[in-house]
């Protein structure tokens, strides 16, 4: 396969995660290197250089919720990297476990050999320890929009027991009544799970009712669903998770129809 992270990764991998008893993380760590800040305005120069191939078709693909199971994850980015097509590449959250800053900077040593533009939405267990600090720092806001080839992307935070403060819900409903752009939400909690307030439900599936929402994308569950939910005609995907080698490989036509497959990697 073309771009395979080199070898050397596994040894740096090694020591990082098996020498515990030589190296010594406090969880309060926060100190990410100047050379791994604010990373999404990168990514997003490569997403936008590409922006007229292909006319209004969109292929991307997500991975989700591989924890510090960097085998797995390794072999997700050689899969991705494989592929020539992709417009782009998102994990949908809890790239750590704890949230310690070492999870983070293995996790972006992997992910960064990544030939693609790659964006993340926060997971719950990324929170933890000084996690929610770090993540701000590496990868910039919890929640964000992203306007590509007539559609819009929304990456919104659902977390709320890790959380010291609510999910911005209004934020969230607010961003898709200001327009009626095709749009693909990125989450990592599904918004029918215990960390969802009642209201805060209700809200959510007030605002995609009427919206023009193409499809929901969703780790945390670690298993695959698609379907429907919220008494709604939204379309729900889960892909399941990295720790169970799924992957999704998601096609949007020029009509805004799509279509999807699920990859046991």
């Amino acid at each position: 396969m073309k771009n395979k992270v080199p070898s050397a990764i596994f040894a740096i991998l090694f020591l990082l995660t098996s020498c515990t008893d030589v190296f010594e993380y406090s969880p309060y760590q926060a100190n990410v290197e100047s050379d791994r800040l604010k990373q999404q305005s990168g990514q997003l120069k490569k997403l936008f250089v590409n922006e007229h191939i292909n006319n209004k078709t969109i292929t991307f693909a997500t991975i989700s919720d591989s924890h510090v199971n960097y085998t797995n994850l390794i072999d997700a980015v050689n899969y991705l990297n494989s592929i020539d097509t992709l417009d782009f590449v998102v994990h949908l959250g809890d790239m750590t476990h704890r949230g310690l800053l070492k999870e983070f900077e293995i996790f972006n040593n992997c992910t960064k050999e990544i030939k693609h533009p790659f964006f993340t939405a926060i997971g719950n267990h990324d929170y933890l320890s000084n996690g929610e600090k770090i993540y701000k720092q590496m990868y910039g806001d919890y929640n964000y929009i992203i306007n590509y080839k007539g559609r819009k992307l929304v990456f919104y935070d659902g977390t709320r027991f890790e959380s010291s403060i609510l999910p911005n819900i209004d934020w969230f409903t607010s961003e898709l009544g200001k327009d009626s752009l095709p749009t693909i939400i990125f989450s990592h909690i599904p918004p029918w799970g215990d960390q969802y307030l009642p209201d805060h439900t209700e809200k959510f599936r007030q605002a995609i009712i009427t919206s023009n929402i193409i499809l929901c994308m969703h780790g945390h569950d670690h298993s695959y669903f698609y379907g429907k939910k919220l008494n709604s005609e939204v379309d729900f995907l889960v892909p399941g998770a990295t720790l169970i080698r799924h992957l999704a490989i998601v096609k949007i036509d020029s009509t805004n129809g799509y279509s999807f497959k699920i990859v046991k990697f």
